[in-house]
């Protein structure tokens, strides 16, 4: 068994649902392994992680800002996600549905960079 870890830093644009499954895709490539576990974890608060379907980010993000409403206590799209991930590795590729990817949603208004630790074992 070998294992591979490292930081992806991803920039956002703001608020939103971000598509990162082309830079983790070309990172697990990188590391040349064909079957394993990849670990995605994101080092942040206001920040969260998500498997999807490509076409429906924007509808939820929208959804999520009016649950969100003005109270303090009000659940925020971060809490309704996952600080970690994990996708199996099959033939060299992570096991996507035909219409999923990996996305990180942002909650703040502004540009940040985020933080994902990556750790992939296999073989």
């Amino acid at each position: 068994m070998k294992q591979a870890q490292d930081v992806l830093n991803i920039r956002t644009r703001g608020q939103g649902h971000h598509d990162i499954t082309s830079e983790v895709s070309a990172w697990v490539a990188r590391q040349g392994m064909q079957t394993g576990l990849l670990v995605v974890y994101i080092q942040h608060v206001l920040a969260s992680l998500s498997i999807r379907q490509h076409s429906d980010h924007d509808d939820l993000h929208t959804f999520f800002r009016r649950l969100e409403g003005d109270e303090d206590m009000a659940p925020r799209p971060s809490h309704l996600y996952a600080t970690q991930i994990c996708i199996p590795l099959r033939d060299g590729a992570l096991t996507f549905g035909a219409q999923q990817g990996l996305f990180l949603l942002e909650q703040r208004d502004s540009a940040n960079t985020r933080h994902l630790v990556l750790h992939l074992i296999g073989e």
